[in-house]
């Protein structure tokens, strides 16, 4: 499989989002809210744009505090983490001023907790040094965050990461595999799928095994009884079933 990084409808949409957040008139919302189920591909869009971005991208864990939060971004920042939290702050805050470095927070939803004490940190962050920041969580995430108002006010984009289309599979199968996928396969992958890009992934792998015994265009004929991918919410394999007569 090629190792690029394909720009689904997702992406595209989380980058206008960002350059909505860039362009803003109210100088203090700095935010962008990425927020979908899983296996829409959330961690792996915002990761490659912090890549591209120079970010510094954090995940969130379970009872994260203002003061862990702060430790974990002075590590990734490569300033000193030690000190009280109010010397490590001026710290960070020089440090954000002078760069600009946009953060990318995911697990967001871990954020939240203790009166969404670490979100406040970041926003005194924020509010200070106009850095945009980027939070990924998923849809529980939108009423919680609702209910802080000086919080919410600071998005100025919501970005909804939804299920692949079948373009989008289409995109992933041409712009990833190393051998050609026909429409049916195609079609099938987004069909059993349901639009998981994880899922996707791991059939064009099969089907790419495929191919390269075969030589030539992979079709749905060519996978009949093969295992394409694993459903995780049925624990059940996707095996593809003999065509019908005429099909």
């Amino acid at each position: 499989m090629k190792d690029v990084f394909v720009k689904t409808s997702n992406y595209v949409a989380f980058e206008a989002g960002v350059n909505k957040a860039m362009s803003r008139g109210a100088m203090e919302a700095t935010n962008v809210l990425v927020y979908g189920p899983p296996g829409t591909g959330k961690t792996e869009n915002i990761d490659h744009w912090a890549v591209q971005n120079d970010a510094i991208h954090l995940r969130a864990n379970e009872g994260w505090t203002p003061r862990q939060f702060m430790r974990e971004l002075a590590t990734k920042a490569g300033i000193d983490s030690t000190g009280s939290s109010q010397a490590l702050f001026e710290r960070l805050l020089g440090y954000m001023v002078g760069t600009g470095t946009p953060l990318v927070i995911d697990e967001v939803n871990f954020c939240l907790a203790d009166n969404a004490a670490v979100m406040e940190k970041i926003r005194d962050f924020s509010d200070r040094t106009e850095t945009l920041v980027i939070y990924a969580g998923d849809e529980r995430v939108i009423p919680k965050i609702g209910r802080h108002t000086q919080i919410a006010s600071r998005f100025a984009a919501v970005v909804e990461f939804k299920m692949a289309t079948l373009a989008d599979v289409r995109q992933l199968c041409d712009e990833l595999a190393e051998v050609r996928i026909a429409d049916d396969l195609v079609a099938e992958m987004h069909h059993k799928s349901g639009g998981r890009v994880r899922s996707v992934i791991d059939a064009i792998a099969v089907a790419e095994r495929v191919g390269r015994k075969t030589g030539g265009a992979v079709s749905l004929s060519d996978c009949v009884g093969m295992e394409l991918m694993f459903d995780w919410q049925t624990r059940r394999s996707s095996v593809v079933k003999p065509l019908r007569k005429g099909v």
